[in-house]
């Protein structure tokens, strides 16, 4: 492992405050890993600092964006950068972004030299796929069977907004911009047109789509009520073919806090296994997803997932305020064509998050797709059903702006509630992840519902962007947990007791870490979390660049004083030469006078032939009269005076030698 880098400036000195705590644990997480012999290398965090230093390689994709954005909150957005950089090193050919990244060692002996298992993680060795980019020392491979949830948009935005807003800064967004079109066109190239709900009404409503093909695609942790009856059709299909994993589930697997028991994790590894098997092996889709439909029609799951949705609402909203930015930026240029399907997308994915509030209930569901088996052995359908569970995943919504007053009040009330089916405000810290408090499950059998610090994180985010209250408190109800502290307001959180527990989640009933293991305790994702609420942010706002930049305005004035010497020298030549044609005019007599006196009064130059005045038979002057060469306008110094603007203002004598005077 190498820290010779940025986060050494991380820690202070008092070792029990929180976020010196928070920012060593994001330090010993982070690595660096050369991919060439140039010195170049990859940085990033580990979503835990306990791994083996042979297992450390690997990237989380949510752990990843929350230290990322933690980071620029203490001034260390260049850091941030580059953990983004080696995030996107995985995106596939279309724009898939997956959710597991590894950096393994020089490829030798092929696949199943890999590991099936990175701690609590699954290894690479579960993914088929040919490695997404080889470089001198390391190789980029990815879980390109599951797809991350799709924050990377806000993420690289509030990156952005949070740092100093330099031009180094403007060219890492600009960077990302690309990318991140290329993403959300696979996302929304993947959205079912129109999902036919099957709520027991007479009127079938139509909304589009975005389903998930894998719980692990999801922030849901595996313990939540809900997969009981998600999962219910795959665990029917495993049992019935049989299907056993043929590998040994490690003591670190079991022992996580995600573990959900041996029959849904061995579910969970046959849906991944359908899932590697319908992955195309075409060379130009590696470390992608193959299309929905292939997906849906042979692996029997599809859902509908409420923050998986709301994250894509904000994403295309904010993914549309970067490509604003680059454009008054003068990064970019104006296309109103990529304008209106950034706006497009953004009121696609809107409607369908708003297509899964339940009104009876005031609360947004998770919806399941009612998939049938077919005389051809092949699932289809785009019947959804809505899966009910008072989870407090539902929440997640609130990370998009509802723009919808009573739907945040409702919500906020089932939040306070200690009582009731959808009541979460139950114990002494929020958030309880299940409804209820108590009611709605058995509590000598079932397991105390938990509290996850990102969960908290993600409600507390959204409260404050619907500006609905409520933040602060799950805000300071999560840091005195993580503390260990009781949760009240005078907490001393910057000191808080040794007692630090950077765990994935809580027991909402003793408030107890959950999960053991090595990642048990260390986690990066929960550090994140407490470095980013601890740090307040930074109003969200830059400045636009003038409509042309600098150096263009530099490079014009430059332009326009060369023309205007230029346009100088030719008028202080022409003069010169009209002065010294009139002295030779007084010294040699050589230019004449040719003015014709009209009946007006007024004089003109004429330009004339000989014999033009009196016809074709008018006799020859002589050389000696006059000389006046065809078609030539002679000067002299008479001429040049009435060109003098001075003239007309000055007063001339008249012939008798009297003063003229204009008539009055």
């Amino acid at each position: 492992m190498e820290t010779e880098m940025e986060t050494n400036a991380m820690v202070a000195t008092e070792s029990t405050n929180l976020q010196t705590a928070a920012l060593a644990l994001l330090e010993s997480a982070t690595h660096q890993v050369h991919f060439d012999s140039t010195g170049h290398k990859f940085t990033f965090a580990s979503p835990c600092s306990g791994l083996d230093t042979n297992d450390e390689n690997i990237l989380e994709s949510a752990s990843v964006l929350v230290a990322a954005r933690a980071l620029s909150k203490v001034g260390k957005s260049d850091l941030a950068w580059t953990f983004l950089r080696t995030l996107f090193a995985s995106q596939g050919s279309n724009g898939f972004m997956p959710k597991y990244i590894y950096l393994n060692d020089t490829y030798q002996d092929g696949v199943d030299s890999m590991p099936e298992f990175i701690g609590p993680y699954p290894g690479p060795k579960l993914f088929k796929s040919i490695e997404k980019n080889s470089f001198d020392n390391i190789n980029v491979w990815s879980s390109n069977t599951l797809m991350a949830s799709p924050y990377h948009a806000t993420t690289i935005l509030e990156v952005f907004y949070l740092s100093n807003q330099t031009t180094v800064d403007v060219d890492n967004m600009a960077f990302f911009y690309g990318k991140l079109k290329s993403w959300h066109k696979y996302l929304h190239d993947k959205t079912t047109a129109k999902c036919i709900e099957s709520d027991a009404s007479e009127l079938t409503t139509y909304h589009p789509c975005l389903t998930v093909h894998h719980p692990w695609e999801t922030e849901i942790d595996m313990q939540s009520p809900v997969w009981k009856t998600a999962l219910n059709r795959l665990k029917d299909e495993v049992a019935i073919s049989g299907w056993n994993p043929l590998l040994e589930i490690p003591d670190a697997v079991k022992e996580s806090f995600e573990y959900p028991g041996d029959e849904v994790y061995d579910s969970l590894l046959y849906l991944l296994y359908c899932l590697s098997n319908v992955i195309s092996d075409d060379e130009n889709q590696q470390q992608q997803h193959d299309s929905h439909d292939h997906i849906q029609s042979n692996c029997p799951f599809s859902m509908i997932d409420v923050g998986f949705t709301a994250a894509l609402v904000k994403s295309d909203q904010d993914l549309r305020q970067i490509q604003q930015i680059l454009m008054d930026k003068n990064r970019i240029s104006y296309v109103q064509r990529e304008i209106d399907i950034a706006e497009s997308r953004t009121s696609t994915s809107r409607q369908m998050l708003h297509a899964l509030w339940n009104e009876e209930a005031g609360a947004f569901f998770h919806r399941i797709v009612e998939l049938e088996l077919n005389a051809n052995g092949r699932y289809s359908s785009n019947k959804t059903a809505k899966l009910d569970d008072t989870v407090a995943y539902n929440f997640n919504a609130l990370w998009a702006p509802l723009h919808n007053a009573t739907m945040v009040d409702r919500m906020v009330t089932q939040m306070v509630q200690r009582s009731g089916k959808f009541a979460y405000g139950c114990g002494d810290f929020a958030l309880w992840s299940v409804g209820g408090c108590g009611e709605t499950y058995n509590t000598a059998t079932d397991t105390s519902p938990s509290i996850v610090p990102l969960l908290n994180y993600r409600v507390a985010s959204g409260l404050r962007l619907n500006e609905a209250g409520l933040e602060r408190y799950i805000q300071t109800s999560t840091l005195n947990l993580i503390c260990g502290t009781p949760n009240s307001d005078e907490s001393d959180l910057r000191n808080c007791s040794k007692n630090i527990l950077f765990a994935t989640a809580f027991n909402a009933s003793t408030h107890h870490p959950l999960g053991k293991g090595a990642c048990g305790l260390t986690s990066v994702l929960t550090a994140s979390i407490a470095l980013d609420l601890l740090s307040a942010d930074k109003p969200f706002r830059y400045v636009s660049e003038p409509p042309i930049s600098s150096s263009s305005v530099i490079i014009l004035i430059a332009i326009e004083m060369i023309l205007a010497m230029a346009i100088g020298l030719n008028c202080l030549i022409l003069s010169l030469n009209l002065v010294r044609r009139a002295n030779a005019d007084e010294d040699d007599t050589f230019f004449h006078i040719v003015v014709d006196q009209h009946d007006t009064g007024e004089q003109e130059l004429l330009v004339q032939s000989p014999g033009l005045s009196e016809g074709l038979d008018s006799p020859r002057e002589s050389f000696d009269e006059a000389y006046n060469p065809p078609g030539i306008l002679v000067w002299s110094t008479g001429i040049l005076s009435r060109f003098n603007p001075l003239t007309a203002l000055s007063v001339a004598p008249a012939p008798n030698g009297d003063v003229n005077q204009h008539d009055k």
